[in-house]
């Protein structure tokens, strides 16, 4: 029986590329494309992966070919050319692939190909069909009679004949069929055609076989393509668990989480309970405390009552013999005044008396007067309200000023001034209706001067504008998607011509306050502000409207002396002011239908009118800028404003102050005594001094001396008693006042003992704790004491207080549907919640969450630690066996092996438990997985129990994931179930010393060092060992296909490596196909089994098979000596040169 593989015998392409039909005899083992770039190998190879994978994609095709050059299957079957013509461009023509593949187990064979139809006019293939039939390649090779291609219609006749059913009820199990879709054929051809190979795999490789680049390193590579991904169900059976587990778990946790939640409020209830026992205890001490001290104050206020009585009653007899003794000298000093009254000297006094009172009043009179006359002489005084005052009231003052006061000089002063009066009331009012203006007036001025220097023009007498202005270009944002300038008529142009600008201004009026818009959005706007009422006073111009009308200015019209900058405020200007004509007097206005002199005198419809100066100058707007002259001028205006504004300020205050002034507005008799007052005090004055001399003259007189003396003496005495009597009756007062307070502070002690004393039931161990303290501190020390730790106990019952509300608080955040708030007067509610919650855990769930556990344990033991462990083992096991292999095979003088190590990463922390030797007994293969007993090692859950939890942690799902969480989830655990991710792949050089130690260096950390030869030997030893345990038979009696296609293989590699490297193929039994360009061919010969050279003319491929015989018989001798070997080499060389001239002929 021959060696149970399945090789490809024989190749067939009709219709493909630059080749119109060619049948292709494959070897066993290595087989050999040669050719220079652009000859045809890799049309060859294409055809081949179209049959291999089943796949029309072009991201396989030409991968060693230029990324820009990408290639088609729809240019494969056209022939295209790089010139841009191809082969069958404008004509229907099928296209046929055929690949014969041997079972050398059974010696028997099978063919797969795909059959396409082609229309001329077509650029997307759409009709095609993969095949497969027992047996060899057709005798007719897929042709009809007149040598085309068969067409699908044909082919399905063709493989119909070789069905074993023709009635086709076995057709889904007969491989001689017509596949519907490209999926149908690959599961036919990764099955039963190629032996029942992973076709997701085997694509993956051949692909990275034909580019070889392992840019990910060969580590990377061995871990990809050598060792396949678990295909173990162990995810699918654990999830069916984690559902009820997370579903247990989570009550279980909410419970614990609850639970936890009311504990705390326990707790927070019993510190406030001990909290509060403390304050009633500190509360009822200190009420004590305050009970004895009222007491204690009580004894000590009566004491001082007693005392307070004793020195009341001694006071009260003082003050009694005081007021007898009190008495007598008032009845002496009486007596003493009366023998002096009753003298020529005490008539005298009065009399002097008298006149001094009169004095007085006399000279206040005189006063008054004097400020009368100061009042009047501010008339004149003031200059602003001199002018104001008549000449009769003038006239009038002057007599006063020179005495001549009478009732009739008084009357016309005061009508006089009443007169004037009246005349500053109206000077008053119309400077005040001045100042308004003027007020206003420089107001403005300085808004504009203040929009001026932020660059803005000023537009507040024009309300509304600014703001239509903005909601209209929101609007048009809105509708457009753009933003459309909206612009004022007057800031879109500037006036060229100065002297007419006062012209332009008024004649434009309200219209330079008007909205513009470019032309291409004027309908838009006028749509948009006809829903804008409130702008009333806006106006909106339609700029595409005027454009349409095509204005034009007449030459000399007001249109010349301005300027603008965009062409469609061109044409408005042109509209409003190319018809009105530049006038230098009244002569030439005469003679034209509208025009404007600069003087702004302006005719137009019949009527002549002087233009508004508000409009001309006041409200001058126009220009796209502001010049600095302008801000100069305008500043010098509110300075000049400022100054007469201060100079009316100044009239008006001196009016104000005239309002003030005295104008003769009592009675004229008042005014007339004040006048006399002043001649009435010169007598009363020259009275008085006679009655003094007369005094005088008495005084001397010895008897009257000696009176006075005696009086004096009396009345000192009286003083002396009455003083002693006044402190007498003081003292009593305060003896009195104290009593009443002592009397009061009684009352209230009393009142206090009684309120304290009321409910208090007595505790015979805390008065007892007190009387004890009060033995060895002071009251006010022990209530110090108490005092503080009352403060103490309230202040840890506030805490516990507030910590519970917290505490209850986040309950019912967490958990608002036991329908609590938080201030419930007992915490009876969440103590009957503790309860139940409580005997629910260990009633209803602990138990079953325990039971739930141990069954996820063992889920995740038997069928998943179980399975990755029996993986790493069988990885070890095919690492050993390809070993054997490998160092069997020295590659020139490096031997390779490939190495297993655990994974450096996070993974690491599990290898211990994947591997643990307790799994060793237990561990089954998938295929016997269902119904394995399970291990049931508490030591080896009490080991790793902390590794399980994590991993259970990781396969775990989210009760509220979406399809994207559960995906990226699914992810997560395929990762963590990959035996691999706990492993790291690396291929060594095995190199042994002189003492014979082994010596290993990771071929991945040589890179860049080795020379381009050495570092692609480790990639090809990799990549045959790959494919040599794709293809292995180890569970899988049926032969399989071990196919391995290699583009531009060996590039840096000697002759010697690359025959070892060919002979390894050999030993693990692959089938390999190479492309190699013609420098490459005599390397390789003598180690190749089939050898095809390729060549290209006029657009057409044409292929030979070389005689290996003759083409080695060229190189023998070349191991003879160095001269016959360059002899040999030689001819071998003419021979590639003749084959390279027929390519260039070609």
């Amino acid at each position: 029986m021959k060696t149970p593989k399945k090789v490809i015998t024989r190749l067939l392409l009709n219709n493909w590329g630059g080749i119109s039909h060619q049948v292709m005899e494959l070897h066993e083992y290595v087989n050999l494309f040669s050719g220079m770039s652009g000859s045809g190998k890799s049309t060859v190879m294409d055809a081949i992966q179209v049959l291999l994978y089943g796949s029309l994609s072009q991201s396989f095709l030409n991968k060693a070919a230029d990324e820009r050059n990408r290639r088609t299957v729809m240019t494969y079957l056209k022939g295209a050319q790089k010139d841009g013509t191809a082969n069958r461009e404008g004509q229907d023509f099928c296209s046929n692939l055929v690949m014969e593949i041997q079972d050398l187990a059974d010696d028997t064979y099978r063919c797969v190909g795909v059959c396409f139809e082609v229309r001329r006019e077509e650029r997307d293939l759409s009709r095609y069909s993969f095949f497969s039939h027992e047996g060899k390649m057709d005798g007719s090779f897929y042709r009809d009679e007149d040598g085309n291609p068969l067409r699908l219609k044909q082919m399905s006749a063709l493989v119909k004949s070789h069905q074993k059913d023709p009635s086709g009820k076995l057709k889904g199990e007969d491989l001689n069929r017509m596949y519907p879709t490209n999926d149908a054929y690959q599961n036919a051809l990764y099955g039963p055609v190629f032996g029942e190979i992973d076709g997701r795999r085997f694509t993956v490789m051949e692909k990275s076989a034909v580019a070889l680049k392992m840019s990910n390193g060969v580590g990377q590579f061995i871990r990809d393509y050598m060792f396949p991904k678990s295909t173990s169900q162990a995810i699918e059976k654990i999830s069916r668990q984690l559902g009820d587990y997370r579903d247990i778990r989570d009550t279980v946790a909410d419970l614990e989480k609850r639970i936890g939640l009311l504990e705390e409020v326990r707790r927070l209830d019993g510190e406030l309970a001990k909290a509060r026992t403390d304050v009633v205890r500190g509360e009822y001490r200190l009420k004590l405390l305050k009970i004895l001290g009222i007491r204690g104050e009580m004894e000590r206020l009566e004491a001082e009552g007693q005392d307070l009585l004793l020195q009341e009653n001694e006071v009260r007899s003082q003050r009694e013999s005081l007021k007898e003794a009190l008495n007598e000298s008032q009845e002496a000093v009486v007596e003493l005044r009366s023998r002096l009254k009753s003298s020529d000297y005490g008539k005298i006094r009065e009399q002097l008396e008298s006149l001094k009172e009169t004095e007085g009043l006399l000279e206040k009179n005189q006063g008054a007067w004097n400020h009368v006359l100061e009042g009047l002489s501010r008339w004149e005084e003031n200059e602003e309200v001199y002018g104001l005052v008549g000449n009769r009231a003038l006239q009038a003052m002057e007599d006063v000023r020179c005495q001549k006061v009478t009732a009739q000089v008084l009357e016309e002063l005061k009508q006089g001034l009443e007169e004037t009066l009246d005349e500053v009331n109206a000077e008053r009012d119309n400077l005040v209706q001045e100042r308004r203006e003027k007020t206003s007036a420089l107001k403005e001025k300085e808004e504009r001067l203040s929009d001026w220097k932020q660059g803005q023009k000023s537009y507040r007498h024009r309300k509304g504008l600014k703001e239509a202005q903005r909601a209209l270009e929101q609007a048009l944002f809105r509708e457009t998607g753009r933003q459309v300038p909206v612009t004022i008529l007057a800031d879109a142009f500037d006036i060229r011509d100065s002297q007419w600008r006062e012209a332009i201004e008024g004649r434009l009026g309200r219209v330079k306050y008007g909205l513009i818009t470019p032309p291409e959005y004027a309908s838009w706007a006028a749509r948009l502000f006809g829903d804008m009422k409130e702008f009333e006073n806006v106006d909106l111009f339609h700029v595409g409207r005027i454009l349409e009308d095509e204005p034009q200015a007449l030459s000399g019209s007001l249109y010349e002396a301005a300027e603008a900058g965009e062409e469609y405020v061109d044409g408005c200007l042109k509209h409003f002011l190319g018809r009105i004509m530049k006038c230098r007097n009244v002569e030439e206005l005469e003679t034209v239908k509208d025009g404007v002199t600069q003087d702004c005198y302006s005719y137009s419809n019949y009527t002549l009118r002087h233009l508004p100066a508000r409009d001309c100058v006041q409200n001058a707007c126009i220009g796209r800028t502001i010049s600095k002259g302008k801000i100069r001028q305008l500043e010098e205006e509110i300075r000049l404003h400022k100054e007469e504004l201060s100079g009316l300020e100044k009239r008006i205050r001196a009016l104000d102050e005239a309002r003030a002034y005295e104008r003769i507005s009592r009675e004229v008799s008042e005014y007339l005594n004040l006048f006399e007052a002043g001649r009435e005090l010169e007598s009363n004055r020259k009275r008085q001094k006679g009655l003094e001399e007369e005094l005088d003259r008495l005084e001397q007189a010895g008897a009257l001396n000696a009176l006075k003396e005696e009086l004096a003496k009396a009345q000192k005495a009286y003083e002396e008693k009455e003083e002693a009597y006044g402190a007498a009756g003081a003292r009593l007062s305060q003896i009195q006042a104290r009593m009443a307070v002592n009397s009061a502070a009684l009352e209230g002690q009393k009142r206090q003992l009684q309120e304290e004393s009321g409910g208090v039931r007595s505790n015979e161990a805390e008065d007892q704790a007190i009387e004890e303290c009060l033995k060895e501190k002071s009251l006010s020390a022990v209530r110090a004491a108490e005092s503080s730790e009352l403060e103490q106990a309230r202040a840890r019952e506030q805490k516990a207080l507030e910590g519970r509300l917290e505490a209850r608080l986040k309950f019912n955040r967490t958990y608002p549907s036991c329908g609590l708030t938080g201030a419930e007067e007992t915490g009876a509610p969440y103590e009957e919640l503790y309860k139940r919650y409580r005997r629910q855990y260990v009633e209803d769930y602990k138990e079953q969450f325990d039971r739930k556990c141990r069954e996820v344990y063992a889920s995740l033991r038997d069928n998943v630690i179980a399975s990755i462990h029996g993986d790493i083992k069988a990885a070890y096991r095919q690492v050993r066996e390809v070993n054997q292999v490998l160092g069997a095979t020295s590659f020139y003088d490096s031997v390779y092996k490939i190495g297993i190590t655990p994974a450096s990463n996070e993974n690491r922390q599990f290898y211990d438990m994947l591997m643990a030797p307790e799994l060793d007994s237990k561990v089954v293969r998938e295929e016997d997985m269902e119904g394995q007993i399970s291990l049931g090692d508490d030591e080896f859950q009490r080991k790793y129990q902390q590794e399980i939890d994590l991993l259970v942690e990781k396969f775990i799902p989210s009760r509220t994931e979406d399809e994207i969480e559960a995906a990226r989830r699914r992810a997560q655990m395929e990762q963590y179930a990959d035996y691999r991710n706990y492993l790291t792949f690396n291929m060594y050089e095995v190199t042994v010393d002189e003492d014979g130690r082994e010596k290993r260096i990771a071929v991945d950390e040589m890179a860049g060092n080795d020379s381009g030869g050495e570092g692609q030997n480790p990639k090809y030893a990799a990549l045959f060992a790959g494919f040599a345990l794709l293809y292995a038979q180890q569970y899988h009696r049926e032969s399989r296909i071990r196919l391995v296609l290699l583009d531009e293989a060996f590039s840096k590699m000697d002759k010697t490596r690359s025959s070892v490297c060919l002979d390894y193929a050999r030993k693990l039994g692959l089938q390999v196909i190479i492309c190699v360009p013609d420098e490459r061919l005599m390397t390789l010969m003598k180690n190749v089994d089939c050898v095809y050279g390729f060549r290209r003319r006029r657009n057409q491929i044409s292929m030979m098979m070389i005689d290996k015989g003759r083409y080695l018989e060229m190189l023998r001798g070349e191991d003879d000596g160095d001269k016959a070997g360059e002899k040999d080499r030689d001819e071998a060389g003419e021979k590639s040169g003749e084959m390279g001239q027929d390519r260039k002929e070609g």
